[in-house]
């Protein structure tokens, strides 16, 4: 699948007039991440189960017309400094 989708507004207005889903969305970069992280180093960890389960909901509440904030299923990317409940923020420390 190619992303013609370039901009967050793209991907949250396509998702809005479900053009595309979020889980078609978070599986896309999920697949990019995977691909291409070996050469980029950009990822510690993801949590694709968790992105994955999150993007159905979305799609569910989008089918089922209900109003959703702006950016509801557009995928993000957490600095690890940054907590996010029940994983580890290790500021990519080899310590944590």
């Amino acid at each position: 699948m190619d992303m013609k989708y370039k901009t967050v507004i793209e991907i949250r207005d396509a998702i809005a007039n479900k053009e595309i889903t979020s889980q078609e969305v978070v599986e896309f970069y999920l697949d990019k991440i995977k691909k291409d992280d070996d050469r980029i180093g950009a990822f510690l960890e993801t949590f694709n189960e968790d992105a994955i389960a999150k993007a159905k909901k979305i799609d569910e509440l989008i089918a089922s017309g209900k109003s959703l904030p702006r950016l509801a299923g557009v995928p993000i990317a957490i600095k690890d400094n940054i907590c996010y409940a029940g994983k580890t923020a290790s500021a990519g420390s080899k310590n944590a």
